[in-house]
């Protein structure tokens, strides 16, 4: 029976009262209860929440491979310089690139006309250091 119809009455026969409030309480259910809006409101915020965290670890893994690139670049942009100094002398130091600390050294390594070059980088994430440390060999010229 739709929504908004009424008893149809058959001539000759008469309504009963549980048809009747049947057809009452059917027509009645037009609106939510209380219940069903505070259960659908928990059931948004608890959808809400997993994405909020979603988005937080997608943006903190995004800052992690960020870093982890700025890291190889300035790893890549110092063991390029080795390979055009001289190798006679032994060479170490310490410089700041766009946020990381970049600490290097380079020496012979044994048994070969070659150098050894060493390179540790450390940026902060989150206030926790974290340390990359690079490691690369180069001919003498």
């Amino acid at each position: 029976m739709p929504p908004h119809s009424h008893p149809v009455r058959t001539p000759g026969r008469r309504s009963l009262p549980s048809e009747i409030i049947r057809t009452s309480l059917v027509q009645a259910r037009r609106a939510f209860t209380l219940i069903e809006v505070v259960v659908a409101c928990v059931v948004f915020a608890a959808g809400v929440l997993a994405l909020q965290a979603a988005a937080t670890i997608v943006i903190r893994q995004s800052q992690d491979a960020r870093n982890q690139a700025l890291s190889a670049e300035v790893a890549a942009a110092r063991f390029e310089s080795f390979v055009h100094a001289l190798c006679a002398e032994n060479a170490a130091g310490t410089e700041l690139v766009r946020g990381v600390r970049s600490e290097w050294s380079t020496g012979p390594l044994p048994g070969a006309e070659a150098r050894l070059s060493n390179q540790t980088i450390r940026f902060a994430r989150g206030g926790v250091e974290r340390t990359d440390t690079y490691q690369g060999a180069y001919r003498c010229r």
